[in-house]
């Protein structure tokens, strides 16, 4: 559920600086350069921030490894429990 809004929240950063670019175009009279910088720099935040939410750290799968393994070592100690 939480990833819903990363597609979205990716397209409002590229716009963003997409429209910064264009509003530094029109004040400085370079017609397209600010507005290619923004964009491109729009895009390489936007899919950073993209990519560092939808893979997971490494840390966070030793967490889910070691979670995992104590679940079995439990089960395992669970099943040489012989109840009278």
């Amino acid at each position: 559920m939480s990833y819903i809004s990363v597609g979205l929240q990716l397209g409002i950063t590229i716009f963003i600086f997409m429209y910064i670019g264009n509003f530094l175009d029109n004040k400085y009279a370079k017609t397209p350069i600010f507005t290619l910088i923004g964009t491109f720099l729009g895009m390489g935040i936007g899919f950073y921030h993209l990519i560092r939410t939808l893979v997971p750290k490494k840390s966070d799968e030793q967490k889910s490894e070691q979670d995992d393994s104590k679940n079995d070592e439990n089960d395992k100690n669970d099943e040489k429990v012989k109840w009278l």
